[in-house]
This record gives C-alpha cells, sequence and structure tokens, in this order.
C-alpha cells in the first residue's frame, strides 16, 4: 500500500495504450461509501468517503531503457476524501494504491485504516534511528544487524506505546502505564522523584 505522489500514466487493461491520467480516473470513480475516522492531525473523528477502481499504470522509465519497455502495472486505486471540511482547513484526499483487488467498501475502508497507521511505522523508525542509534551500530554481518535490531525493536515499541499512553491519559495512575512493579522502581529511583502518574 502506497499513497500516489505523481500524477501517473493510466493505460488500457487490452492494449496497452495510454487512456488518460490517475487522478482523473480514481476521482471519477463511484463513492462505494462513508466511515469515520480519528486521525491524529485532527480533533474528534473525520467524515470520509471512499472509492476503487482497477488501474493499470504505465510502467516508470529507467535510465538507459527506452518508453514502456517495462510491463505495466497492474493495481487498485483507492480514493479516501473528506466530502466537507472544516472552515480554513484543507480537505482531506488520499490516492492509495494497492496489490491486491478492492471491489468492496469493506476491503476499501480497510485500506485507509491501514494507511492511516502508517504514523505508527514513522515513529517506530525515527526511535530506531534517533533514538537508539540503530544506524550507529558497527557489526559486521547482516545476521548480527537483525539480531541487534529485532531487540531494539521491542524497546522501541514499548517506549512508543508509553508516550501514546501518556499522550491520551496524562493523569492515570504510573501502575497503568505497563510497566511492572520493579521497573517504577528503577524509575523512581533513577529520577530520585516519586512517579504517580504517567505525566
Amino acid at each position: 500500500m502506497i499513497r500516489a505522489a505523481q500524477d501517473r500514466a493510466v493505460v488500457d487493461f487490452r492494449t496497452g495504450k495510454p487512456v488518460g491520467r490517475l487522478f482523473a480516473q480514481v476521482r471519477a470513480a463511484s463513492k462505494l461509501g462513508e466511515f469515520h475516522l480519528k486521525l491524529r492531525a485532527r480533533p474528534g473523528r473525520v467524515a470520509l468517503a471512499v472509492s476503487a477502481t482497477p488501474v493499470q499504470l504505465r510502467a516508470p522509465q529507467r535510465p538507459g531503457q527506452s518508453a514502456g519497455k517495462n510491463p505495466p502495472i497492474s493495481c487498485s486505486a483507492v480514493r479516501v476524501w473528506e466530502r466537507e471540511a472544516p472552515a480554513g482547513v484543507e480537505p482531506l484526499e488520499w490516492i492509495l494504491l494497492c496489490d491486491r483487488e478492492v471491489e468492496s467498501f469493506r476491503q476499501a475502508r480497510e485500506c485507509a485504516w491501514q494507511y492511516a497507521t502508517r504514523w505508527l511505522i514513522e515513529e517506530l523508525h525515527k526511535a530506531l534511528k534517533s533514538g537508539l542509534g540503530a544506524e550507529r551500530l558497527q557489526l559486521q554481518t547482516a545476521a548480527r544487524l537483525w539480531a541487534a535490531i529485532a531487540i531494539m525493536s521491542v524497546v522501541a515499541l514499548r517506549l512508543i506505546e508509553l508516550r501514546e499512553r501518556v499522550r491520551i491519559w496524562p493523569e492515570a495512575a504510573a501502575e497503568k502505564s505497563g510497566l511492572d512493579e520493579l521497573e517504577l522502581e528503577v524509575l523512581r529511583r533513577r529520577s530520585g522523584k516519586e512517579i504517580r502518574t504517567f505525566a
């Protein structure tokens, strides 16, 4: 699942001849339904519409190759858009490309849900690179690097979980943080403070 950044050329499934551009074809597809989604960048829940259509994209031209040398790319294009944005806010629109068939509202909504959680993957990469220094590791083999990153991933996910709990329930008791008594005691001694809440 990726978000389309470029208005790519669309070709006919049978002939391979150009028939238009991606964005126009996707926007012309009939709405499959509406749903609500909670987004980190917006307060409350956002009402979204969704549509889907199969498309065949012209393969990108690679350096040193003539145009049209590679076969077209068949995929499903899913459009997720906000029909009524608040005043002064640009309406949300995602045009997503995925490698599976999307024919129903349920399937299209699932694509939107998956894309909406991309921030978690970005946060995991940030925690691994910036927080835990995965890029600074000086291991010599791929196997050792994978092992180190596997352990770091557990730590990174735990830190992200703690941060999200603090964001959602800052006044909750420290015992509800997911840390056990030993971990809380280590934090209390290390910080020199009495930790009572998440915040």
